[in-house]
């Protein structure tokens, strides 16, 4: 399901979801229905144009650490600072970018632009560290983001090209667009 919405493809995710729950009840697999409600909550604000860029925290409440590292790898909203702690207790950790730039997001919310920039600085270091590319383009788009809102066009421009030239069709997944969205407004 993580990959339908990172591609976009919110009918292929609303239906994995839908397997996911069959399968949870079917099998009497209580862990795996808990996961349920989080993952509609991230289709809605995903489906909504709720992008994972932006967003401030919001209250909720994992069932296991695992959980909230598949729901942050979906939407920046998802992030604790909770799990901060814990994935710098052990930064190679699989989604450990995209948990310190979820969190850049939180203080991006809040008006804490040095701490967001420093986050996403941090999170597009471990992401190249790890070879994750995902993570990687992400974090460049915050960092792009950021200088689009500081009135730095030509500094978001040097971020975001080399993702346009790597990807050059914008439909490739939803992020790929929101970079060429960025472009287009530098």
């Amino acid at each position: 399901m993580s990959v339908y919405l990172w591609a976009g493809a919110f009918d292929r995710a609303a239906a994995s979801a839908k397997l996911f729950e069959d399968l949870a009840i079917e099998y009497s697999i209580p862990g795996w229905a808990r996961y349920v409600p989080s993952m509609r909550d991230a289709m809605d604000r995903l489906r909504n144009g709720g992008r994972s860029f932006g967003a401030g925290p919001i209250d909720w409440t994992p069932h296991v650490p695992s959980h909230a590292d598949v729901m942050t790898s979906i939407h920046c909203a998802f992030h604790r600072p909770i799990d901060l702690q814990r994935i710098e207790a052990m930064p190679r950790h699989w989604c450990a970018a995209e948990h310190f730039r979820a969190a850049g997001e939180h203080h991006l919310a809040a008006g804490r632009t040095e701490e967001a920039e420093r986050l996403y600085s941090k999170a597009h270091s471990v992401s190249l560290s790890q070879g994750a590319v995902a993570w990687e383009i992400r974090a460049t788009l915050s960092l792009a983001n950021l200088k689009v809102r500081q009135q730095q066009a030509a500094a978001a421009r040097l971020l975001l090209e080399p993702i346009m030239d790597r990807y050059p069709d914008s439909r490739a997944n939803a992020d790929i667009a929101y970079a060429a969205e960025l472009l287009a407004i530098c």
